[in-house]
């Protein structure tokens, strides 16, 4: 008697997004699962974030990995048993047991327009010196400029170089907080003005 098998293949059932993450985050850092699904869940469940995947080993230690959450480049510190830090620049994130800053956060001190509130700042100083059209200010990509944001309220760092009354070039140092009302419409308040120790108004905490 002859007997016919009907074999049939069904198709693997497709990864969730958190047990992709799991597999990705596992084969290329070599924690456990439980580590990456714990860091899953920070990404997505605490901290905000819709997307987030791990892109490379990072060079900045060796046990940290650059992940990417909604186009974010963040760094995380992994152990075999846990997640130690998470960063965003020189923001941390978390800090091994609590979270400091989430996803709004992230976007409440990004610098949407450097440009101009580089622009505010030269206005803020032009209206505090007594020869404003003498000054000279390096490009908003100097390293020697600084900046930070934090929702409403930014803080420029940086220096300056104009003529004194006597018609000499000095270098100047400066260090400006103002609150912007309305980017688009270029509304914005000076906060705190330190032009060479000369202060004016109170400086407000950016952390």
């Amino acid at each position: 008697m002859l007997y016919l098998c009907f074999c049939f293949s069904f198709p693997k059932k497709p990864l969730s997004k958190k047990e992709k993450f799991i597999k990705d985050v596992t084969s290329m850092s070599g924690v456990n699962k439980k580590t990456a699904g714990n860091l899953y869940d920070l990404f997505h469940k605490k901290m905000g974030f819709d997307k987030a995947y791990i892109t490379q080993k990072s060079d900045t230690g060796k046990v940290n990995y650059d992940f990417n959450a909604d186009d974010f480049n963040l760094t995380v510190a992994l152990k075999k048993d846990g997640v130690s830090a998470i960063k965003w620049g020189f923001y941390t994130l978390y800090d091994g047991k609590e979270i400091k800053i989430d996803k709004q956060g992230i976007l409440d001190r990004q610098l949407t327009d450097v440009a101009k509130y580089y622009l505010y700042t030269k206005e803020i100083i032009w209206d505090n010196i007594k020869t404003p059209k003498t000054t000279e200010f390096p490009d908003e990509f100097s390293s020697d400029l600084k900046m930070q944001r934090n929702g409403d309220l930014v803080g420029v760092q940086g220096y300056f170089d104009a003529q004194n009354t006597y018609g000499a070039l000095v270098r100047s140092k400066y260090l400006i907080e103002f609150s912007v009302t309305d980017l688009d419409a270029n509304i914005y308040k000076p906060v705190y003005i330190n032009i060479d120790g000369e202060i004016t108004g109170k400086w407000e905490d950016l952390d």
